[in-house]
Parts: C-alpha cells; structure tokens; sequence
C-alpha cells in the first residue's frame, strides 16, 4: 500500500469516525482513489440502512406503550382495533390447534385436533371473543396529540428551478387527506353493556340473545363493523364502543322526569276547544261581524225631519239607525226584532237614565216621546 493511499484510508477514517481500515480502503478502490467520491459512497449506504431500520424500531416503541394501554384501561375499544384483534387472534396461540404425535423414538407424525380449530358461534362465545377483543384493545388513541404534531409541518413544497425550468410547487400529500376527513362526521362515543340475559347500547331497549336477529349485531361488532341502526351513527362515521359487562338481567333506566309535560288550553270554557277548530271560530266570527255589519235599517223619508237612535241590545252588540221623527215607538220594536235574536223572548225597550219604559204597539211619534237623538235598551222579561 503506498504513501499516498495510507493517507487517503486515514484521512477516510477521520472524516466518518470509523475504525475499519478495510471499509475504508473498499470504498477507495471502489471509487478508484477518488475521497470525495468514496466518501459519498460511504454516507449514501448509512442512510439507505438507517431508512431500512428505522420502521423496525417504531412498531415496536408503539407496542409498548400499546401493552401499557390494556392495563390501564381494558373495557375501552374502538371497532378498528376489535376487528385488528379479531385477525390477530386467529394466529394466537390459544386457538391454534392441538398438536399431537405419534410414531417411534426416530420418527413421527404429527396429528392436529379438528375440533380444537373451530370457534364458539354461540352468542355467548361472541360475548367472551368481544371481551377479550376490548381488554387487548386498550385505550383509543389521544386525537389531540396527533393533531397538534401534524399542525406543525403544514403547507406546500416548491422544486429548485433552474434556467431551462421554472420551479413547480408541490402539494402537501397530508393537505388532501385532511380535506376528505373535514367531511367525517365526528368520532362519538357507545357503551355497549354486556347483560345476563340480552345486551343494550346506553341507555336503550334490551336486545336478547335468544333472538336470531340480535346475534347478527354481535357478530358484526365482533367483527368491526358498527350496525348503524344499533349505535345510531352514519356511515363512515367513526365510533369508540366502551364494553360493560354485568352480572345481572337487564333493568331499564329510570325514566326522567319531567315537571312540565303536556299542553295548556285557554280560559273560556268548561270544554276547551281543539286546535283544529280555531279557523272555524275565526270564520264564525268573521261571519257575525260580516253579518253586524249588514244590520237592518228604517226606510227613511229624506224630506221629512230625521233623527238617530242608538239602541243596546241584550244579547250583547249595538244597533245605531235613523228615523224620520214621525215613526212610532212600535216601529223601533220592529227594527229591534229585525236585527236581534229574540225570537221566544219577551223583551221592553227602555230608556237608563232617567229609566222610562216604552210599551210595544204603542203609537206615540218618537218627537211625542221625547226619543229624538236618544238611547234606548233591550231588556228581556
């Protein structure tokens, strides 16, 4: 080895901090005495097997705090993580088949149980398979972290330009993802509660386990799948399922009680009105105003000398006409029955103040009197 090369080997060992000679001297020869060039040679390679170990280290850092998670919280699960389990347990140990063997001390065979394989369908053996599943499922992931650590890169890249090409900018691949997910209806949260005799989500009806019907619930919770109609959530719509088991049968929540339930009705009547007739008592009293609008009225003799009465009636209202001073006070009685409802009722006009009484068929002029611009009122006998 010649002056030189030792010089260019000690020179590559001092700018990358090895102590292999022999590296050192392979990255020389392969780059044909060029140090500049071996030493790129040499830097490429680490980052190639640092990018190759890096994904090794990280799933496994995850796994231990995934296995600190199950202890502290075993009932909490989300769907993904029951059916992430659910894949893992078909390769656990527990359920792999039993293994037996047969044959001399130099040879054997090996005989698996048929039966060992095969999975509890019941819908208690669901009910075991989702426990289990939300022990090793531990507790969902703190959203909060994952959204600040990924507030902190955000924004588009631009490539170096050059005389020959202008630079182009580069989307952020996370900015098209976070759109999508903009448009997830928010996580929510169900607790499945595991009963004797059936299970329920919150605080809903019992659904029971010797129904057909509910087995398929079980069996797509098992699964990973969230029933839609079962935990009231929509598509897509991610769910975290607290599972709570209880030694006891099902009992219903008390019901809240409301202090003020119900609807009111109005003042008026011993029998209030439905709602449905308020436009029929709106048409009738559009009809009585129409009709006190359209009152009856004297044929009045625009030569002779007039005069107005103003006459209050009993049964509530007012009738304001105009006389000629030569009509009698049995003419006002016949304006009276015209206009009131006083058919079968026995009534005598009269004056308050001072109280005068006028008699029907009587021929006095209203002039003979004393009725001119007066007020008159009916009242029944």
């Amino acid at each position: 080895m010649s002056s030189s090369s030792d010089d260019q080997v000690a020179s590559f060992l001092a700018i990358t901090g090895t102590s292999d000679p022999e590296a050192a001297q392979f990255y020389l020869d392969a780059n044909k005495g060029d140090l500049n060039e071996a030493l790129a040679s040499f830097l490429e390679g680490n980052e190639a097997s640092v990018q190759r170990t890096a994904p090794s280290s990280r799933p496994a850092a995850s796994s231990s705090s995934k296995t600190t998670a199950k202890r502290a919280t075993g009932s909490v699960s989300t769907l993904g993580s029951i059916a992430k389990h659910g894949s893992d347990d078909d390769e656990s140990d527990d359920e792999k088949p039993a293994e037996f063997y047969t044959g001399g001390e130099k040879s054997g065979l090996g005989v698996l149980d048929p039966n060992s394989k095969k999975k509890d369908r019941s819908a208690q053996g669901l009910i075991e398979q989702i426990m289990r599943k939300a022990q090793q499922g531990g507790a969902p992931p703190n959203e909060d972290d994952d959204a600040s650590g990924a507030s902190r890169f955000k924004g588009a890249g631009y490539t170096l330009g050059s005389d020959e090409a202008d630079s182009t900018k580069v989307e952020d691949p996370n900015e098209v993802f976070r759109r999508s997910m903009a448009h997830v209806p928010p996580r929510v949260k169900r607790t499945l509660k595991l009963w004797q005799d059936g299970f329920s989500v919150d605080d809903g009806p019992l659904f029971r386990f010797d129904d057909p019907a509910n087995k398929e619930y079980l069996e797509a919770i098992n699964q990973g799948h969230a029933p839609l109609s079962l935990l009231n959530v929509a598509f897509g719509q991610p769910v975290d399922v607290e599972v709570q088991k209880s030694d006891d049968n099902y009992s219903p929540p008390p019901k809240i009680h409301k202090p003020f339930d119900g609807q009111g009705h109005r003042l008026g009547s011993e029998i209030p009105p439905a709602a449905g007739n308020a436009s029929v008592a709106l048409q009738q009293s559009a009809s009585q105003s129409s009709s006190a609008n359209a009152q009856p009225s004297m044929d009045v003799d625009a030569s002779l000398p007039q005069t107005q009465l103003n006459i209050r009636l009993a049964a509530g209202g007012r009738l304001v006409s105009a006389f000629n001073t030569t009509h009698t006070v049995d003419d006002v009685y016949g304006l009276v029955d015209r206009a009131s409802d006083a058919a079968g009722h026995a009534y005598v006009l009269l004056t308050p103040f001072p109280r005068r009484e006028y008699q029907r068929g009587s021929k006095d002029t209203l002039e003979a009197a004393g009725l001119l611009k007066g007020t008159l009122q009916q009242k029944f006998l």
